[in-house]
């Protein structure tokens, strides 16, 4: 996960600093040998532009998705704990038990519709408060 994490930054760095170059100088550098008059054949300022707006969004994406993959990792340990999470379910699995009076109702849910506000979701069951 951290190579991904570590690849992923490498590629935005790259294209945030391909962003800060000059466009226009690369583009007589590299294109305009091509061209018998290469002064009408320059792209506009307009497209320089928006190729640099377009390579900061990019550098932008990947460098979310790299603290995705770090947050995925562990690194930031945020959330709850699995430890945590696990009390919480033997404490409701315990006022089930010692709830046998009707202050819960026990029902089977089909995928996230059936779960309503109000109400845990154990496994594929809901546990209601009545």
């Amino acid at each position: 996960m951290i190579g991904a994490a570590v690849f992923t930054a490498l590629f935005a760095l790259a294209f945030f600093a391909f962003a800060l170059v000059d466009h226009r100088k690369l583009w007589w550098h590299f294109q305009a040998g091509r061209f018998d008059n290469p002064e009408q054949h320059e792209p506009s300022p307009a497209s320089f532009r928006w190729r640099r707006v377009a390579l900061v969004c990019v550098a932008a994406f990947l460098a979310w998705q790299c603290v995705g993959i770090l947050r995925l990792a562990g690194v930031f340990d945020s959330g709850p704990d699995h430890d945590e999470i696990l009390e919480r379910v033997e404490s409701v699995a315990a006022d089930l038990e010692a709830a046998k009076d009707g202050r819960y109702k026990l029902s089977a849910c089909r995928l996230w519709s059936g779960v309503e506000r109000g109400s845990n979701l154990i496994g594929v069951f809901a546990v209601q408060r009545t």
